[in-house]
């Protein structure tokens, strides 16, 4: 296989974000959506840093954080690159797992998603 490029690497997570139900994405509009190379200094496929939907309404009066959902290619092209319905496949589950720590779920209740 040749290796992913960018623009195709960037329209499968396009995809996967199209996939999710409208009200999750109401729930991500203030989310940057980034793809990164940096899943090898992180040792992850995805990363969430930012406040939870929950949080988010709790804490409603606080400074302005910024939500991101890093989506790391290198590691993923690394690991699945090779087999792309794999590589779909491991895209979607590694979007929906950083969405689901949007919406609240931790580690333990992410897994339980089967993500």
């Amino acid at each position: 296989m040749a290796p992913v490029s960018d623009s195709e690497f960037e329209e499968l997570v396009r995809s996967a974000l199209d996939e999710l139900p409208s009200d999750v994405l109401d729930d991500l509009k203030n989310v940057a959506i980034v793809v990164s190379d940096r899943g090898v200094e992180h040792h992850a496929y995805g990363l969430y840093s930012g406040k939870t939907v929950k949080r988010q309404n709790i804490a409603a009066n606080q400074a302005f954080v910024a939500d991101q959902i890093s989506i790391f290619r290198d590691t993923l092209v690394r690991d699945f690159g090779r087999e792309p319905d794999r590589l779909r496949a491991e895209v979607r589950r590694v979007v929906r797992h950083e969405v689901a720590h949007h919406l609240g779920f931790d580690e333990a209740g992410v897994r339980r998603l089967g993500l």
